[in-house]
This record gives structure tokens, sequence and C-alpha cells, in this order.
């Protein structure tokens, strides 16, 4: 009879911590959501761009991939905030213009392809999901800046690889 409580209550305490699995957590084998995916550190590993530079030369068509690129993502899901960095520089002809995005604040989910961050600085910002994988992910903005010797009118393409 003694045996017979205990493996009742062993199997008790069993099915009660495999329910206390948190929920937020994806079951094997499925895509995770991207708010679920959306947590932690993600390192920039690339950056493609293309549009325009205007200068005092005129418009100038570029695209490429980013060189000396650095940069992070980090996503705080409890808190809703960000905090960014994103260094490149975009080679045209021999010149090298510099590339900054960078701030703090909340993000908001928009759908499972696209989120937005809240800057108290630079604004809202919104972000495509290209790709995604189980590890990485690819995000697409416009970006609109000055740049050393011009103003760039981008689509920066940013590869993230998750910690």
């Amino acid at each position: 009879m003694k045996t017979a409580t205990r493996l009742v209550l062993l199997i008790f305490s069993i099915s009660l911590i495999s329910s206390c699995a948190k929920e937020d957590d994806a079951p094997a084998g499925t895509t995770p959501t991207l708010a679920t995916f959306l947590k932690g550190n993600f390192n920039v590993t690339q950056t493609d761009y293309s549009g325009s530079l205007s200068s005092l030369l005129g418009s100038i068509p570029v695209s490429g991939t980013g060189t000396n690129t650095d940069g992070f993502f980090l996503f705080e899901s409890f808190t809703k905030t960000t905090t960014y960095l994103l260094n490149t520089n975009m080679e045209v002809a021999t010149v090298s213009y510099p590339l900054y995005v960078g701030g703090a604040g909340t993000f908001e989910i928009l759908s499972e392809t696209s989120f937005n961050i809240n800057d108290a600085l630079s604004g809202t910002t919104t972000y495509e999901v290209s790709e995604r994988t189980t590890n990485s992910l690819i995000i697409s903005t416009g970006y609109d800046g000055d740049t050393l010797g011009g103003s760039a009118n981008l689509v920066l393409n940013i590869y993230l690889t998750k910690d």
C-alpha cells in the first residue's frame, strides 16, 4: 500500500512539474513566435545597403555590403525594452562613408514579420523580418541620414545572430 501511494505521489509530482513549463517556449519542432524569439542579445554579423547617396555632385546609386561592421540588438522581453547599435561603412568608389544606427527604447511586435523600436531620440523605426532560422534573422529598415560628404537614403538589411 505504501509503495502504491508513493508511486502515485511520484507520478503526480512529475506531471505537476512538467505542467509548470514556461508557456513562452514553443513545442519541440515548431517555430517560436517572433515575440518569443526576440529575447536576449543578437550580434550584428553583416549589413547590406542599397539606395542613393546625395552629395554636391548629385545623387549616386549605391549598393553593397558594409565593411568593418559590428553591433548588437539586445531585447529584454519582460520590460519590452531594447538597446541597439550598428556601425558599418558604405564604400562608394574609393571613399568610405560611416553609417551609424543606435539607441535605446521600447519595442512592439506588429506581426510575425515586423516590429517597431520606439526610441525617444530617433522616433519610431519599423523593422521587417525577411528571414529567420533557429538562431539568426535578417531585418530590414530604412536609413535616412547625413554621413561624411553626403546624405544617404538607404534600405539596410541587417544580419543578426543570437548569442
